[in-house]
């Protein structure tokens, strides 16, 4: 089975207002499996991003002014998720809304929401009550970045990597609690 594990930044939190994707990563597996073929890109917003959000992730207009708009990589981004079975996300429901309201806005058709896991709502399904924020999960399950990772690549694409090895862990205390 062909998965897509994935994660955005973007310019702010409501796209209907504005807000844009500025970055997607996302890596691909393949029974489970990492293969080594990852998509990234930064996307120029086409206008200005607050200085609250950019102390968030440190992606600055400046910055992004002479990378391409998101309509402009629409396809090439579909041909990387292509035929996945799903694409898998911590708080997925919120990169949906991002990537759902680009996709619409360049005329292409939305992902339907079937397709999206969402590692946020499995921890909070398996640690009720408890903090499930990306980093309060993985240090809940002890998964770090391996020794040996290949840290020149962007941070976005080290988060799938550590999703990649949360999403299993989280499946299988799911299958544990059944």
């Amino acid at each position: 089975m062909r998965e897509i594990i994935l994660d955005t930044e973007v310019s702010g939190l409501t796209p209907e207002a504005g807000d844009k994707l500025i970055e997607i990563g996302a890596i691909e597996l393949i029974d489970g499996i990492p293969t080594g073929k990852m998509y990234h890109q930064y996307i120029n917003p086409d206008k200005e991003i607050d200085e609250i959000s950019v102390s968030i992730h440190g992606l600055s207009s400046d910055f992004l002014k002479n990378y391409p708009t998101f309509s402009q990589i629409a396809d090439e981004f579909l041909e990387f998720i292509g035929n996945a079975a799903f694409l898998i996300a911590h708080n997925a429901f919120f990169d949906m809304k991002f990537i759902n309201y680009e996709l619409t806005q360049a005329n292409k058709k939305p992902i339907p929401n079937k397709k999206f896991i969402d590692t946020f709502e499995l921890a909070k399904s398996i640690f009720p009550g408890t903090r499930n924020n990306f980093i309060a999960v993985c240090d809940r399950l002890n998964i770090k970045m391996p020794e040996d990772a290949d840290k020149t690549i962007p941070s976005i694409l080290q988060n799938c990597q550590l999703l990649s090895l949360v999403y299993p862990e989280l499946l299988k205390k799911i299958a544990k609690k059944r």
